[in-house]
């Protein structure tokens, strides 16, 4: 199997049960994505992976906006909206990749990572440090 992409780091943690788990999910689909591509795998399985990352993203998303709501977090809007220019990107990088308008596999799989990575080391690097943050 091909290296991963993305390995599971500590400073993904937030402090919330559910939300630290769906970040090892989203990393173990990023990677098998990866690897995916690595190997060469059919279109219509990497569509089909691609999907089910966008979906798994949207609604770990809105679990973690319900959480910051519920907690009147301070940085609510701005953390929602890097969640949806998230979507956006994710979205791109699938057309992009279904369209083959990307020069190759390893660029598209840097994107993936810049896309994963720069969300946890911004906002949810801040949402892992608020006080009382819990299930």
């Amino acid at each position: 199997m091909a290296v991963s992409l993305i390995e599971w780091n500590p400073e993904f943690l937030v402090g919330v049960d559910k939300i630290d788990a769906e970040h090892r999910e989203l990393i173990e689909l990023i990677n098998m994505l990866h690897g995916y591509l690595e190997l060469g795998e059919t279109k219509s399985v990497v569509v089909n992976l691609f999907a089910d990352l966008y979906g798994r993203v949207t609604k770990h998303f809105a679990y973690e906006e319900a959480i910051m709501r519920s907690r009147h977090y301070d940085q609510y809007e701005e953390h929602q909206a890097d969640h949806q220019c998230l979507l956006d990107e994710i979205t791109t990088i699938m057309c992009d990749w279904e369209g083959n308008s990307l020069v190759n596999n390893e660029a598209m799989t840097k994107r993936l990572y810049d896309w994963f990575c720069r969300h946890f080391q911004t906002h949810d690097a801040r949402l892992h440090n608020l006080v009382g943050i819990t299930d």
